[in-house]
């Protein structure tokens, strides 16, 4: 009689349905059948975090060109107000790229962490009493 573990909402696995569908040397393949149900929110955490990046790479090229070519000369006022104002809006844009690719990888990792326990204790559960009997802890 196989008992029902109940992992996230509305997913129902045996006690045994990872342990059958988990490859022995495959870790790869274990890893990518374990994040099921949260693979999306994990690759737009890594399109966030990678957007991340851009906007960091754009902001310092903002600061190249302002001091290389405007810095000193006040003719171009305009100019530089649109460089400030265009560094105000890139920092703000990482920030939030930054919080919504770490808000979204912590969602991700509490998940598979929860499932990964489910999995342990299931296995504990399985195992014959001598099994526990026989198993030497501590000392």
């Amino acid at each position: 009689m196989a008992c029902l573990i109940y992992i996230e909402a509305g997913v129902r696995l045996t006690e045994t349905g990872y342990q059958n569908r988990l490859k022995q040397n495959n870790n790869l393949y274990n890893i990518w059948m374990i994040m099921k149900g949260v693979r999306i929110k994990y690759l737009a955490s890594l399109f966030f975090q990678a957007s991340q990046a851009v906007v960091n790479v754009w902001i310092f090229l903002q600061l190249k060109d302002f001091i290389d070519n405007i810095l000193g000369k006040p003719e171009k006022i305009n100019y530089i107000i649109l460089i400030v104002m265009s560094i105000i809006v890139l920092t703000s844009s990482q920030a939030l790229f930054s919080f919504l690719s770490k808000y979204l990888s912590i969602l991700v990792s509490e998940k598979i962490v929860r499932r990964l326990r489910n999995i342990l204790f299931s296995h504990i559960q399985r195992l014959s009493m001598g099994e526990h009997d026989n198993l030497k802890t501590g000392d």
